[in-house]
C-alpha cells in the first residue's frame, strides 16, 4: 500500500489529502440528492401534514381594495416580476460598472516534484490591474440595449398588472356564484327533507341526489379555496370575498374611442413600437460590419505587487508599485465583405421586417374588430338585462301573494332568476375585462416607484424607472 512520502511538507501533506477527499466527495451525486430529500423535502413535507392536522388557520375577509393590496403584496408571478425587473435594471447599471479597472492577484510555484527543498520562500506572489479603455460604440450600443429591455419589462410588468386585476374580479365572481350554489343546495336540502315526511320513497331520491351534490360542492368550494390561496400566496386560510368597493363599468353608454389610439391599447402599442426599435437598431449593427471596428485600447496599470526569490541567491526581492511594468495595447480589424454575406443579412432582415409591419398591422385591425364585436355583444346582453328586470318585476309581485301560492315554488324562482343574474353578470364581465385592459383612462400612469420590491433584502428601497414612452 502506497504512502505519503515523509519528505513532502506537512502544510502540502494537507493540501493533497483535502484535495483528493473533495473529489471522493464530488464522485457521489447520489448522497447530494439524498440529502436534500432528507432535509427540505421530507421537512416541508411533515410541516404540511401538521398544518393540516391544525386546520386552516382562521378566516381571512377581503373587500375589493383589501384584496387589490394583499395581492400587491404577495402574489407570486408579481413578485417574481418586480425581481426580474430589477434584474433588468441592473443590467444597465452594470454597462459601465465592466469597464471599472479590475484588481488581479496570483501565484506561482516551482516545479512540485522537486518537493526534497520545497518552502514557502520560493512562493512567488504578484497582483496587478488592468484597464480596458472603453470602446464608445460598444458602450453606446450595450447601455442603448440593456435600456431598452428595461423599458419593455416596465411596460410588460404594468402589463401583467392589468391582467392580474381581471383575474382578481374573475375571482370575486367565482366566490358570489359559489355562494348562490350553497343557497341553492339549502333549499334542495330542505326540499327533500319535506318530501321525507310526505313520500319516503320519492323523498330518499331526493336526499340521494343532495347527499351527492354536497360531495361535488365540498370539492369544488376545496378548489375554489385553493385557487383563491395560491393567487394571494397563502392557503392556509379560509378566504372570504365580500362584494364591496368593486370596480363599475358602464362602456355602453361610454364606448371606448377607438379612433385615439393613446386612449385604447396604448402600453399594448407601445410595446409593439419597441420591438420596431430595437429591430432597427439590430440592422444598425449589421451595417455598421461594412466598417473598420473601432481600435481596442488596453491599459495594463503598473504592477501593485511583486513577490519573488531568486532562484540562484535565494534572495527575496519584494517590489511595490513597479511602472516599467506598464503597457498600452491596441488592436483593430477590418473584415471585407468580399463574399456579400452582410448584404445577404441586411437583404434577409429587409424581408422579415416587412413581414413583420404586415403583422403588426394584421394585429391592429383584428383589434379593431374585436372592440366593435365587443361593443354589439354589450347590446345584446343589455336586452338580455331589461327582460331579467321584467321577470324580476312579476316574482316580485308573485311574492306579495305568497299566501296564494307555493312557497317552495317561489323559492325555487327565485334562485333562477338569482342565477340568471348571475350568468348575465359574468357575461357582461367578461366584455368588460376586455375593455378594461386596453382602456387607458382606467389606469393610472405607471410608476414603479409605487411599488415596493417585496424583497427582505431590499430594506423598503424603490427602484426608480426612466420615462416611459
Amino acid at each position: 500500500m502506497s504512502r505519503i512520502s515523509p519528505h513532502i511538507p506537512h502544510c502540502l501533506r494537507l493540501g493533497l489529502i483535502g484535495l483528493c477527499a473533495l473529489l471522493v466527495g464530488c464522485g457521489r451525486p447520489h448522497e447530494g440528492v439524498k440529502k436534500a430529500y432528507e432535509g427540505a423535502i421530507k421537512t416541508g413535507w411533515k410541516e404540511q401534514i401538521e398544518l393540516q392536522k391544525l386546520g386552516l388557520q382562521g378566516e381571512r375577509v377581503l373587500n375589493w381594495e383589501q384584496a387589490l393590496a394583499l395581492m400587491l403584496e404577495q402574489n407570486i408571478d408579481l413578485i417574481r416580476a418586480r425581481r426580474s425587473l430589477k434584474r433588468t435594471k441592473d443590467e444597465v447599471d452594470n454597462v459601465l460598472r465592466n469597464y471599472l479597472p479590475g484588481l488581479t492577484g496570483n501565484m506561482n510555484t516551482p516545479n512540485l516534484l522537486d518537493v526534497s527543498s520545497f518552502s514557502f520562500k520560493d512562493l512567488q506572489f504578484n497582483v496587478y490591474t488592468l484597464f480596458s479603455f472603453p470602446n464608445p460604440k460598444q458602450v453606446f450600443t450595450s447601455l442603448y440595449t440593456n435600456k431598452l429591455s428595461y423599458l419593455g419589462a416596465i411596460m410588460a410588468y404594468d402589463l401583467q398588472l392589468r391582467q392580474k386585476h381581471t383575474e382578481l374580479f374573475r375571482l370575486f365572481l367565482d366566490y358570489e356564484q359559489f355562494e348562490l350554489k350553497k343557497q341553492k343546495h339549502k333549499w334542495k336540502r330542505k326540499l327533500a327533507e319535506k318530501s321525507l315526511q310526505i313520500d319516503e320513497f320519492k323523498g330518499q331520491r331526493l336526499m340521494k341526489e343532495v347527499e351527492k351534490e354536497a360531495y361535488e360542492l365540498l370539492k369544488e368550494e376545496l378548489k375554489s379555496q385553493n385557487t383563491i390561496g395560491r393567487f394571494f400566496g397563502s392557503e392556509n386560510l379560509r378566504w372570504v370575498l365580500v362584494q364591496e368597493g368593486m370596480p363599475t363599468f358602464d362602456y355602453l353608454n361610454h364606448p371606448l374611442d377607438i379612433e385615439d389610439p393613446d386612449k385604447v391599447g396604448q402600453r399594448a402599442l407601445q410595446l409593439t413600437a419597441l420591438d420596431l426599435e430595437r429591430t432597427r437598431l439590430y440592422r444598425r449593427g449589421i451595417k455598421a460590419r461594412y466598417w473598420p471596428e473601432y481600435p481596442s485600447i488596453n491599459i495594463s496599470l503598473p504592477t501593485l505587487f511583486h513577490l519573488n526569490q531568486d532562484t540562484k541567491t535565494k534572495k527575496v526581492t519584494i517590489t511595490l508599485f513597479d511602472s516599467g511594468s506598464s503597457s498600452v495595447t491596441l488592436n483593430s480589424s477590418w473584415t471585407l465583405d468580399t463574399h456579400r454575406n452582410i448584404k445577404k443579412q441586411l437583404e434577409e432582415h429587409d424581408f422579415e421586417q416587412e413581414l413583420r409591419v404586415k403583422d403588426i398591422k394584421r394585429k391592429a385591425q383584428e383589434l379593431i374588430q374585436n372592440l366593435l364585436h365587443a361593443m354589439e355583444g354589450l347590446k345584446l346582453l343589455d336586452r338580455q338585462r331589461r327582460y331579467l328586470e321584467f321577470r324580476q318585476k312579476a316574482h316580485s309581485a308573485a311574492m306579495a301573494q305568497a299566501k296564494a301560492m307555493d312557497p317552495d315554488a317561489l323559492i325555487k324562482e327565485s334562485l333562477t332568476i338569482k342565477d340568471a343574474a348571475l350568468q348575465l353578470k359574468r357575461a357582461q364581465a367578461d366584455v368588460h375585462m376586455f375593455f378594461w385592459i386596453v382602456d387607458e383612462s382606467r389606469w393610472p400612469s405607471f410608476t414603479f416607484d409605487t411599488y415596493v420590491m417585496s424583497d427582505p433584502n431590499s430594506k423598503g428601497k424603490k427602484l426608480r424607472r426612466p420615462k416611459v414612452l
